[in-house]
């Protein structure tokens, strides 16, 4: 029996953006786009971000054809005002890490849903991060995992840079590169995703989605952890 399209589009979805949704239990597929990722000048970091979202969704809609729901989404780190994107080498990276030790930032995620010419939806979310005083070995040590070498920041909070990490305020998954939670909210506003049951369940869906992402930062499969829960007020 042939299965039909996914009832919406992941415009260039990084594999955890990716691990995210579909932890949560969102069915979609990855429709890639090449885009210009160039900062205009002057440009701060959130006009930045949202504009990468918003082009990727328009792209990816125009470039489909067939009136589906797209998201694009973009995460940039902001230090003092200015955008850490990707490291560009093993040197650069340890850079970064050593302008993050012992300091606060901003993480900034911004998504965009389109269909066929239309913007229906642009919103973001921003989290602060605090990172502990790292010392010349930790730094050394953690890039060469490789796993800084595609994170904006040159870190990635759900895998091996969460022990880099001293604390965090705002939505968890807004780090991770994704805020669950206002996306699928809106992409059941746009049909493009069932409504949860209950309010029990989108916390669980949720939950799985971060776990996802969790596990496939450290290379592990979900299908290893087992979530419990347990409610005094309401069945599961």
């Amino acid at each position: 029996m042939s299965v039909g399209p996914s009832p919406w589009v992941l415009a260039s979805g990084s594999p955890r953006r990716r691990a995210l949704l579909s932890g949560a239990g969102a069915r979609f597929d990855v429709k890639a786009v090449d885009i210009d990722e160039t900062p205009q000048a002057g440009e701060d970091p959130l006009a930045y971000c949202q504009r990468m979202a918003e082009t990727k969704a328009r792209v990816g809609a125009e470039r489909l054809g067939d009136g589906r729901v797209t998201l694009g989404s973009d995460t940039v780190v902001v230090l003092d005002g200015q955008i850490l994107g990707k490291p560009r080498d093993e040197s650069h990276a340890r850079d970064m890490l050593t302008s993050l030790s012992g300091r606060r930032h901003a993480v900034v995620s911004a998504w965009a849903l389109a269909s066929g010419p239309r913007l229906l939806r642009l919103d973001h979310r921003v989290s602060d991060v605090s990172f502990r005083t790292l010392t010349t070995e930790e730094v050394r040590t953690y890039v060469e995992t490789g796993e800084p070498m595609d994170k904006a920041g040159a870190y990635g909070i759900q895998g091996y840079g969460g022990a880099l990490v001293e604390g965090f305020s705002g939505d968890f998954s807004t780090i991770i590169g994704l805020p669950l939670s206002p996306v699928l909210d809106d992409l059941v506003a746009a049909q493009a995703e069932p409504a949860p049951v209950s309010a029990v369940a989108r916390r669980a869906a949720i939950i799985r989605g971060r776990i996802a992402a969790a596990c496939d930062g450290i290379a592990r499969s979900a299908s290893e952890v087992v979530l419990v829960g347990a409610s005094k007020s309401q069945p599961l």
